[in-house]
């Protein structure tokens, strides 16, 4: 019974494998036909595509300059590095630059084609550097790499045209300071011209001439003081060998230069000599001698009265006993001691008259050395203003043409580290890529199909089938 049965089993068995492998074999066949078909149309289609790749670089801060100017100041320009703020990068500017629909635009003109057709460059800011990688695609290797180099103008025209206007408004700027800068330096001319007018300070050296003027008249008058003092101390010495003083030495020099005083005066010495010879001969109650008495007493009251007008006051005894000196050795010794004291009282107030007269005149010239003082100062003020006013417009007119110079300060400099580059391989499509995983996916689906189709056709293998005709024996 049993073997009938396996008989009538096994011609249904080969029927049914043989139609699961018929049906796997078309639906293999079937997906692996299009996916086949769809590759080959993709790679038939798809033009391929080119990227041109190069590398821009930004260099550290240049050198700065430093212009001495002499007698006035110097002006420094210096560039600082791009770099030095920790907050922002410059290549994220150019990146955006190189990323904007102007600078595309531009570029696509250059080529003659539409910007839309230009396409979009990739750009990549390499890490702990300056450099900026950037790759544009293009549908062969010549248009890629002129793409390349149509971006890479645009950029440096686009630069060019901003550091121009930036150094039009920085001139602008540096134009209206240098105008200020110069009107203050006119007004402080014409301050400083107006206050030498003025001040009557016509040359520089005019205060230190001053200066040593008024140091010359206290040497002189150190010395006359000093010659003052000699003259003193030698009137003072006469003074006590002559037994009179300089007041009454000096009335007497001024009662004997009176020719009226001493013609009285010789009158009373006179009536004096024969009153004395008269004495030796008789009494004083004789007619000769009362008379004689009279003539002195005339003679005497016109010396007080005339020395009243000379002196303005009676001149002492002592005056007019020296005013009597005779001739003879001793009277002429103290007449020659009497004219050495007169003289040397005489050169004395002379030289009290001088040092007064120099005293006089270093304390005009100390007050008018005071104003001048105050005049310079005032004077120096202005000079320091007016170099102030020079050091400024000179240092604002050396910045303005050392700004010119740079002209990188606001945009970078940015070099070409690598020129766009020929692509020798498409960079899309990769058919050898595509080829692969397709042939990959291929096997992969027949692989899928053929253990489908295996499962079905034998399924004991994986499960044991119950009441099943191959199950038994």
């Amino acid at each position: 019974m049993t073997q009938i049965s396996l008989s009538s089993a096994l011609p249904r068995l080969k029927i049914q494998v043989r139609k699961l492998s018929l049906f796997y074999l078309g639906l293999g066949l079937l997906l692996n036909g299009s996916i086949w078909s769809g590759i080959i149309y993709y790679l038939q289609v798809t033009k391929p595509s080119y990227t041109s790749e190069w590398s821009l670089i930004m260099p550290g801060s240049a050198p700065g300059v430093n212009v001495n100017l002499p007698n006035i100041g110097q002006a420094e320009s210096s560039s600082s590095s791009p770099f030095g703020s920790p907050s922002s990068d410059p290549r994220a500017n150019y990146q955006y630059m190189l990323a904007s629909e102007h600078i595309l635009k531009a570029a696509a003109e250059s080529m003659g084609v539409v910007a839309k057709e230009f396409g979009k460059p990739k750009i990549k800011l390499i890490d702990n550097t300056t450099i900026i990688n950037i790759k544009i695609n293009g549908e062969s290797p010549e248009i890629s790499q002129k793409k390349a180099y149509a971006i890479q103008n645009a950029l440096n025209s686009e630069l060019q045209r901003l550091r121009t206007e930036e150094l039009v408004k920085r001139d602008k700027g540096m134009q209206y300071t240098l105008s200020s800068a110069k009107t203050k330096l006119e007004r402080a001319q014409i301050r400083l011209s107006r206050y030498e007018i003025e001040s009557d300070l016509s040359f520089p050296e005019q205060l230190k001439d001053l200066s040593v003027n008024i140091e010359q008249l206290r040497k002189q008058r150190v010395e006359v003081i000093s010659e003052q003092k000699r003259t003193a101390q030698q009137l003072q010495q006469l003074s006590t060998s002559l037994g009179i003083s300089p007041e009454q030495a000096n009335e007497a020099f001024i009662l004997q230069a009176d020719q009226i005083f001493q013609q009285t005066l010789k009158e009373y010495s006179d009536s004096t000599v024969k009153l004395n010879s008269l004495s030796a001969k008789w009494t004083s109650s004789h007619p000769e001698i009362v008379q004689e008495k009279l003539k002195q007493n005339i003679a005497k009251n016109a010396l007080i009265k005339r020395s009243q007008v000379l002196l303005g006051k009676t001149f002492a005894p002592q005056t007019l006993a020296y005013l009597q000196i005779g001739s003879s050795d001793s009277g002429t010794n103290r007449a020659s001691l009497f004219r050495d004291m007169v003289a040397t009282q005489s050169q004395n107030q002379g030289l009290t008259q001088q040092v007064q007269t120099l005293e006089q005149q270093i304390r005009l010239l100390e007050k008018r050395l005071d104003a001048f003082a105050r005049k310079q100062s005032g004077l120096n003020n202005l000079k320091r203003d007016l170099q102030t006013a020079e050091t400024v417009f000179a240092s604002t007119l050396a910045k303005i043409d050392l700004g010119k110079s740079d002209i990188y300060s606001a945009y970078p400099l940015v070099q070409m580290l690598e020129a766009p580059t020929l692509p020798e391989e498409p960079t899309s499509p990769k058919t050898k890529l595509i080829l692969a995983g397709t042939a990959a996916g291929t096997g992969m689906i027949t692989i899928a199909l053929f253990m489908f189709w295996f499962r079905s056709c034998f399924p004991s293998h994986n499960q044991p089938r119950k009441n099943s005709p191959l199950g038994e024996g």
